[in-house]
């Protein structure tokens, strides 16, 4: 489906079908009137534009799937872990009476919560995200399956 969209042009999909309408039956027939190699250059040249265009993607894939897990896993519990120390800094008259053992106590408390509660959280992230990806196939498959049943309930004329 992508070869196919390549660039609006549908080279792929015509040069692996069949090397030409007016073909031969003789491959060296076909090389003498020059079909054979106009049918090499346009799979070669598609297959090379293909593989660069699937090289282009997996590369933006993969730095989104790192910039999302560094999200997921450290900036999400960086983050957090800002917002539990805040009252240890900023607690005004309430921390300044507690001791430091009870400080540490309550921020020791809030960081192991903070950092199952991040670890929870990330795994729904990828939880949804794979069950978005299973989504998405199913709506491929869908239309499949009824052109299918409807071949089946009706089968073609010959």
């Amino acid at each position: 489906m992508v070869d196919m969209k390549l660039n609006g042009r549908c080279w792929t999909r015509v040069t692996r079908s069949s090397p030409g309408s007016a073909a031969f039956p003789s491959p060296l027939c076909s090389f003498f009137y020059n079909e054979l190699l106009i049918f090499l250059f346009f799979f070669f040249s598609s297959e090379l534009k293909w593989h660069r265009h699937i090289k282009k993607i997996q590369l933006v894939k993969i730095w989104h799937t790192m910039v999302e897990d560094f999200i997921i896993k450290y900036y999400w519990g960086a983050a957090g872990m800002m917002i539990t120390a805040l009252p240890i800094f900023f607690g005004g008259k309430k921390m300044a009476n507690m001791s430091a053992g009870g400080r540490t106590e309550g921020l020791v408390t809030n960081r192991k919560l903070l950092q199952s509660s991040a670890d929870a959280f990330g795994r729904m992230m990828y939880s949804y995200k794979e069950v978005a990806e299973l989504a998405g196939y199913t709506a491929r498959v869908r239309p499949l399956l009824l052109l299918l049943l409807l071949m089946d309930n009706n089968p073609p004329q010959l």
